[in-house]
């Protein structure tokens, strides 16, 4: 096993753009970023096929960023509904199988989701020099599986400066600000 440690360093060492602030086990295909250089790991095939947790301690260090963000809140429309019409048994594999499809669309495309809300989730995307190209694919591919599949479901995208860091709330970093409250006011309507 290989381990990233960074001992306290003023611009900090960045491990899949989060700054780590404990050793944390390094995993195959990695990003480390130190300063303006990047390294990606490349383990041997026995050591890139094993699985290995990651503590929440080895987590990330409480850094504030604004960033420029890609926002998405995606809802499945009358959850209430849906609850009364499908068997208890049922449910669960619809919309499981919903938000899976979603997750692996967004993250094919460079997208994270952040949150789950029962029947709906929150992702980001952070502003690079091709992430409008890659929202622009996951909403047509969001808009190909509305026409595809059930459950229904609505989402709203929005563009705008977002805080990024800070105590982690779960397994995601923690994004907040205005620009968030807003996507989410955005999606009611």
């Amino acid at each position: 096993e290989f381990w990233l440690v960074d001992f306290g360093s003023r611009n900090g060492t960045y491990l899949n753009d989060q700054r780590i602030a404990q050793p944390t086990r390094l995993r195959h295909a990695d990003v480390i970023r130190i300063g303006r250089f990047r390294f990606v790991v490349h383990l041997a095939a026995g050591v890139a096929g094993q699985t290995f947790t990651t503590l929440h301690a080895e987590r990330t260090v409480t850094d504030i960023k604004l960033e420029d963000c890609w926002l998405l809140v995606a809802d499945i429309v009358d959850s209430t509904k849906l609850v009364t019409e499908l068997p208890p048994d049922e449910l669960p594999l619809v919309t499981g199988r919903w938000v899976s499809e979603c997750k692996q669309t967004l993250e094919s495309l460079g997208g994270r989701i952040n949150q789950f809300m029962g029947d709906g989730f929150f992702a980001f995307w952070r502003d690079h020099e091709h992430t409008a190209a890659r929202v622009s694919q996951a909403l047509a591919a969001l808009r190909r599986m509305q026409a595809e599949s059930r459950p229904a479901f609505r989402f709203v995208l929005h563009f705008g400066k977002v805080a990024v860091g800070g105590v982690s709330v779960g397994e995601e970093e923690r994004i907040s600000g205005s620009e968030v409250h807003y996507v989410f006011r955005q999606e009611k309507l």
